[in-house]
């Protein structure tokens, strides 16, 4: 890892005024992203290339990143190697809660080949079907424009296999309802052209990408923009639970997204987002809810920045102390 130095530029003489000009540059990161193991995932926003298949269509997602360097440091050459560039996983909210809802099946539909399996001897046999993209960077260190790129990595897959019906049992105590039969079903993420944008300033949380969805025959492909970390800006009760408005749906609050606090207004804390990234309220999670996501329209055009866009959004504004 580069760091670039500190420059001093001293005039003196005839050559230049007796003032000091000082110039100051970022340190150069390593290729990263926003830990999904911080327990924050991502809010993605996906934008449809095309038209999407009607039972594929989304709006967004939460996305865990996560990156990982190969052994091959340390004198016993077993510790990571910050050498080579490291090794992105990629997993959507989405895939996590179909594998959860299969699971739990009273006939469990499971991918036999879909989970990485540690040995007894304490090695590691991976998954041939992961629930996550997996790629490596393509270098050390971002390119010029401070983005670090995975250009193909290998697909999220998991098949599902079909499962016999469970005929009820009236005579159990309590009675067995049974289950219905489980048809085969084959889920399919495939990522291309990742660009996550890791500078000094903005280490790893903004990223985007062109995915394919595949669900047995149907299909989908989206652009996607992301910002880390997900924050939720659904309206919710003293319970927690999303306040519904009159068309039954969970509801909006802006000023969640605002990256600063206003103790006097109720907001006790800014979003915890990068403050120079706009972002608004936006329904993008799996159950209809809101989450803080970029407030773009186009997501090829990363970085998204504007420092100081809270101070147009009303909902942002500070509240006045009483005279």
């Amino acid at each position: 890892m580069k760091i670039q130095t500190l420059g001093w530029l001293i005039g003196f003489t005839a050559l230049v005024s007796s003032t000091s000009i000082l110039a100051c540059s970022q340190a150069v990161v390593a290729c990263q992203a926003g830990h999904a193991g911080s327990g924050f995932a991502f809010a993605a926003k996906y934008f449809p290339v095309g038209a999407p298949g009607a039972a594929c269509t989304a709006s967004g997602d939460e996305i865990g990143l996560e990156t990982y360097h190969p052994p091959g440091g340390g004198d016993d050459g077993k510790q990571p190697d910050f050498s080579v560039p490291a090794i992105l996983a990629i997993q959507t909210d989405a895939m996590g809660v179909l594998i959860a809802n299969k699971a739990s099946l009273p006939n469990a539909s499971i991918d036999p080949d879909g989970t990485n399996v540690e040995n007894k001897d304490g090695t590691h046999t991976l998954a041939k079907h992961p629930p996550y993209a997996l790629g490596p960077f393509t270098a050390v260190e971002p390119d010029a424009d401070g983005f670090c790129i995975v250009t193909a990595p290998a697909p999220a897959v998991q098949d599902f296999p079909a499962e016999a019906a469970i005929a009820p049992d009236p005579t159990a105590m309590p009675p067995d309802p049974g289950a219905p039969a489980v048809e085969a079903e084959t889920v399919k993420y495939e990522w291309s052209n990742v660009k996550v944008y890791a500078t000094a300033a903005a280490q790893g949380t903004q990223f985007s990408g062109h995915v394919k969805f595949t669900d047995n025959a149907c299909t989908a492909e989206y652009n996607v923009a992301a910002v880390w970390p997900s924050v939720d800006c659904t309206a919710r009760d003293a319970n927690g639970s999303p306040v519904l408005g009159t068309d039954m749906k969970a509801q909006p609050v802006q000023a969640a997204c605002c990256p600063t606090a206003d103790p006097l207004g109720g907001r006790v804390t800014g979003s915890g987002i990068n403050p120079d990234f706009p972002v608004s309220c936006q329904q993008i999670a799996q159950d209809g809810t809101y989450r803080c996501a970029l407030n773009i329209s186009d997501p090829t055009k990363l970085p998204a920045l504007d420092p100081g866009w809270d101070a147009k959004v009303d909902a942002c504004k500070l509240t006045a102390a009483a005279p």
